[in-house]
């Protein structure tokens, strides 16, 4: 007997999405971002496996960078990515955070993915996202570009 995974991967699903920082935005307050209707490709990733056969979807990792550029993010100190289905908002789910995020010369953001099954919210086509961030220092216009990665699992 191994302790393995019972769990088998049937595909991976990724997706992206973009929104603005305006400048001016203070170091006290929480910022909320909403990036509606965003298109998961779901159908398309699932290739028509049979839904049953689909019991979890997990989240993987997600980048936050420059959408034309490189940004310096050192100015962001914990963000949060949060979703739900467009005609359900009590089916809002955490899908990433990162916390206390270190002062380097990146220029990008990796995120943790939380540990919770996200299959009710991310399977459809469309899905709503909101960014959740503190800064650490007052940001200039940024814009950027979410890059969300997850794996669906039959157990």
């Amino acid at each position: 007997m191994s302790c393995g995974d019972d769990r088998v991967v049937l595909f991976d699903m990724e997706f992206e999405a973009e929104f603005d920082i305006p400048a001016g935005l203070n170091t006290i307050e929480t910022w909320y971002f909403d990036i509606p209707n965003v298109n998961t490709f779901y159908s398309s990733f699932s290739g028509g496996i049979d839904e049953a056969a689909i019991t979890s979807i997990y989240s993987s990792t997600c980048t936050l960078d420059g959408r034309f550029g490189l940004i310096d993010y050192d100015f962001i100190r914990d963000i949060y990515i949060n979703a739900w289905d467009p005609t359900d908002i009590t089916s809002k789910r955490e899908l990433f955070y990162r916390e206390n995020i270190p002062i380097d010369d990146s220029n990008e953001i990796v995120l943790f993915g939380n540990l919770a099954n996200v299959k009710e919210v991310l399977n459809n086509d469309l899905v709503n996202l909101e960014v959740r961030i503190n800064f650490r220092n007052n940001p200039s216009n940024v814009e950027n570009r979410l890059t969300l990665r997850f794996q669906a699992f039959e157990e």
